[in-house]
This record gives structure tokens, sequence and C-alpha cells, in this order.
């Protein structure tokens, strides 16, 4: 009777699963591929949606009757038709694999937001995996959602290239030339000029807080204010001193 949890479970494999990632991968094949592969997705996506429906309709009966009904191969209502029951999964090694797969694309996608690269700056990938065969059948999602102009794929005894920053999943590792995502002698002047303003923001709290009028005198509120933003500051000036090193480490390379 974990109905909170229940209803969380489906809505992370709806949201996060289904919309995020099969819905994303799945578009190739429903505007470019050929009749059959795209009959296959669409079979797929049509029997996961109804049975996604058929596991919130507890939770939310008006909408998901309404949508259900609009899906094609639809009962005369929802009310009537199966729960969908457990089944064994038949693909879990390949399952594993994708796993992989996503993990790597999402750090991928961190590491340029991170970065600050725009979405229309493509780059090659490099990715140095376990699982060779799958990497290269979702090569396509790379460059869709991971934005690849490119995708090598190699084995595990591939030396690490220089030059290049790095994600990671559990069983790959996917190398990205910096010198074709960043201007490097831009984003180190702009990395330099953050930890200027952080040490001057750090040296301002440090400055209140160590002014024993101000500590005593400030309301309560006001002095923790000022240490939760010192914290915040040394925080920030940490993460940017580390991506000034990462950067200057991998341009010396």
């Amino acid at each position: 009777y974990d109905l909170g949890i229940a209803a969380q479970r489906i809505y992370d494999f709806a949201w996060n699963e289904l919309c995020d990632w099969y819905i994303e991968m799945a578009k190739p094949s429903l505007y470019d591929a050929g009749a059959e592969a795209k009959q296959n997705k669409l079979s797929v996506l049509v029997h996961v949606i109804i049975d996604t429906l058929k596991l919130l309709h507890p939770f939310m009966p008006f909408i998901t009757e309404e949508i259900y009904l609009h899906m094609p191969g639809a009962g005369k209502t929802i009310m009537l038709s199966d729960y969908p029951v457990k089944k064994e999964l038949a693909y879990k090694d390949d399952a594993i694999a994708m796993q992989d797969v996503m993990d790597l694309i999402h750090n991928i996608r961190n590491l340029r937001a991170e970065m600050n690269v725009a979405p229309s700056m493509k780059t090659n990938i490099i990715v140095r995996t376990g699982n060779p065969d799958m990497v290269n059948a979702c090569a396509d999602y790379f460059r869709r959602l991971a934005y690849a102009s490119d995708v090598t794929v190699v084995g595990k005894d591939y030396e690490t290239p220089k030059g290049c920053v790095s994600a990671i999943s559990v069983n790959s590792e996917a190398f990205l030339p910096l010198a074709e995502l960043v201007d490097i002698e831009k984003e180190t002047a702009r990395l330099k000029g953050e930890l200027d303003r952080l040490t001057g923001e750090i040296k301002r709290a440090e400055g209140k807080l160590s002014n024993e009028s101000f500590v005593s005198k400030a309301p309560e509120n006001v002095v923790n204010a000022e240490r939760e933003k010192l914290a915040k500051y040394i925080d920030m000036k940490d993460k940017v001193q580390e991506k000034l090193d990462s950067i200057s480490r991998i341009a010396e390379n």
C-alpha cells in the first residue's frame, strides 16, 4: 500500500525512460527510416504507451481514459482492459549494455554543459568500451543526443588520447577533443576572471564575519545568510579552480 512510491516509480519510468530516452531515440526511425523500421518503432511505442496508461490509470483515471481511447487498437474503455503483468526481461545483457550507453550520453551532455558548450557545437567522440557492438549500433544516438559529428569506437586497450576531456560510465569512456569544444585561451581567461571575482566575494564575506560588531549586532538570520554565502563562494571557487587546472593539464599535453 505504498501508493506514493508506486506513483513515483511509474512517473520516473514515463518521464525519464519513455519520454527522455526511448521516444527521442525512436524519432530518426519515425522520420527517416524505411516503412518496416518505422512500423517496428510505432508498434513498440503504442504497446509501451498503452501499458503505461494502464499503470497510471488508478492514479489518474480521467486523463488516462481520454488518451487511451485515442490510441490505435484500444478497447472501448481502459477500465475493462487487463492490468499489465510483470514479465521476465528477455534481453538482460542488452539492457545492461544499453544502460551503459545511456549513462555515457548523459555524462557527455553534462560535461558539455559544465564547459558552456552550445548544442550547435558538434565534436568528434572516441568511445573506449567493453561493448563495441552496442556502441556501434548506437552511433546515431551519440550523434543526435550527444552532439557528435563522428563516433569512433575503440577497445579497452586503446591508449588515452592527449588533449581530450572525458566522460565515463561503468563500462565505457568517451573522449572529446578540448580544442574542438572551446577556445582554450578564451576559456582560461574567463575562468581566471571568475576566480578573481569569487576570491573577492570570499574576502568580503570573511571581512564581515570577522567583524565583531557585525556578528554581535546584526540579526541572526543575516549572519547565517552571510555564512552560507561564504560556504557557497568557497565551493564555487574550488570547482572553478578544478576546471582551470584540468584545462591547463590538457593544454600542456
